[in-house]
């Protein structure tokens, strides 16, 4: 299905439900969930390329879990796997994924992380 400003939203074969966006021109993959859009807290995995590199073998993409709460407007990187594909294409580049930061931030008006709570949390 496609949206306004080429986003879209897609199933894939494993039956994962993907919504793709582009602020500023920038795609970010965002995985949904049944309990989406969300009024509380909740768990998605977002993808998005990492910029370019001159660094060979670097990792072109990044899939991080992130934990957020709609009502606070908060959340929390809980961890990263990065890949040598450019959105989660190819094998991950390390065994193990970066732990979680433990830190709580605030999203940003207009950020790339407000723009995926418009698409996760209910209005």
């Amino acid at each position: 299905m496609t949206l306004p400003n080429g986003n879209t939203v897609s199933t894939l074969a494993n039956g994962e439900i993907w919504a793709t966006i582009h602020p500023d021109g920038v795609p970010i993959a965002i995985r949904l969930t049944p309990d989406m859009p969300a009024r509380g807290q909740f768990q998605t995995l977002i993808v998005q390329n990492l910029p370019e590199s001159n660094i060979v073998n670097a990792p072109q993409s990044a899939e991080t879990v992130v934990w957020g709460n709609c009502q606070s407007k908060t959340y929390e990187y809980m961890g990263s796997v990065f890949y040598q594909g450019k959105m989660r294409s190819g094998p991950p580049t390390g065994d193990d994924p970066t732990p979680p930061e433990g830190v709580t931030r605030r999203v940003e008006p207009d950020s790339p992380m407000d723009h995926t709570f418009h698409v996760i949390c209910q209005p």
